[in-house]
C-alpha cells in the first residue's frame, strides 16, 4: 500500500518486467508491506524484497529487512563491506562499523506482539 492507501498491482508489474527482460534481476520495494500485507517470502514474486520493519510491522527506525532467495545470494552484495564479509550472506550486511544496533534488538518483542 501506499500513503493513499492504494495497493499497487505488484503481480503485473513484474510480470511486465519479466516480459521486457527476462534476464533482469526484479527487486520489489515493499516498504510499507509489512505489517499491512500478507507477505510471503517462501515464494516471492520478485528476485529479491525490500521491507520496513519501522512502518506498519512498528518495529523500530532504523529496521528493515532484506530478502534474497539462496540461489542468487552468492552474488548480491553490500555496497559497504562489513566485518563479517565473507563469513555467510547476513553476515556481509550487517556490522559496518559505528552502528546502534539496539533497534535490531527490539524487532523480537514486536514480533511477540504481532504474533499474540
Amino acid at each position: 500500500p501506499s500513503n493513499a492507501p492504494f495497493v499497487l498491482p505488484l503481480e503485473e508489474a513484474v510480470a511486465i518486467c519479466r516480459e521486457r527482460a527476462p534476464d533482469a534481476f526484479v527487486v520489489v520495494d515493499a516498504a510499507h508491506a509489512l505489517g499491512s500485507l500478507p507477505l510471503k517470502l517462501g515464494k516471492p514474486l520478485a528476485d529479491a524484497v525490500l521491507t520496513n520493519c519501522h512502518k506498519w510491522f512498528c518495529g523500530p527506525k532504523g529496521t528493515a529487512l532484506l530478502h534474497v532467495p539462496s540461489e542468487h545470494q552468492d552474488w548480491v552484495e553490500p555496497l559497504v563491506i562489513s566485518h563479517g564479509f565473507g563469513t555467510d550472506f547476513a553476515s556481509g550486511f550487517y556490522w559496518t562499523g559505528l552502528s546502534d544496533f539496539s533497534s535490531w534488538l527490539a524487532l523480537d518483542a514486536c514480533l511477540a506482539f504481532w504474533e499474540a
